[in-house]
C-alpha cells in the first residue's frame, strides 16, 4: 500500500515530525549483520552509482585498509549497525524454552534477534522439546537468544 500514515507524518509532521533514514533492502541486511556481530559498520559495494548516499548521512565512504589489486586505496561504502531495543519475529514453532524453528525463506530473522537487546518470538505452534531435538537443523534461533 501507500503507507499513508508514514507519508502524513513525514510530509506534514502530523501529529509530530517523524525522523527516518533511507537504506536499500540489502543496506538494512548489512546493518543487521553489523548489529548482530557488534561491528561498528558493515562494508558494501552496492551503493556505487546510487543516489542513496546523498540523502542518507548514515551511508559513508571510507578508505579500505587493504590495497586493491593495482595497489591503490579503494573507497568503499559502509553502513552503521542497527541494534533495536526489541525484535519481534514470527516462526513456525518453538519449544517452551524458546528454541525456535523456522523453515522456508528465513530472511535475516536470526540476525535481527542477535542485533536486539531483547527478542520476542511469536509461533504458530508450541511443541515438546523432543520435536525440536528431532529436527535440529530447523532451529534458527536458540533459546538463549529469546526473552
Amino acid at each position: 500500500g501507500s503507507l499513508g500514515e508514514l507519508r502524513r507524518r513525514i510530509e506534514h509532521a502530523d501529529p509530530e515530525p517523524l525522523a527516518f533514514e533511507e537504506y536499500s533492502h540489502y543496506g538494512m541486511i548489512c546493518r543487521y549483520l553489523a548489529g548482530s556481530q557488534r561491528l561498528p559498520f558493515y562494508p558494501l559495494r552496492s551503493y556505487a552509482g546510487s543516489d542513496l548516499p546523498s540523502v542518507s548521512p548514515g551511508i559513508r565512504k571510507v578508505a579500505s585498509p587493504y590495497p586493491a589489486a593495482d595497489g591503490s586505496t579503494e573507497q568503499i561504502y559502509v553502513v552503521p549497525p542497527v541494534n533495536p531495543d526489541v525484535t519481534i519475529i514470527h516462526a513456525q514453532r518453538a519449544d517452551r524454552r524458546g528454541n525456535t524453528q523456522i523453515w522456508g525463506l528465513t530472511g535475516i530473522q536470526a540476525e535481527a534477534v542477535y542485533a536486539a537487546a531483547k527478542a520476542v518470538v511469536v509461533v504458530e505452534e508450541l511443541v515438546a522439546d523432543e520435536v525440536v531435538r528431532a529436527d535440529p537443523n530447523r532451529t534458527l534461533v536458540p533459546a538463549h537468544a529469546v526473552d
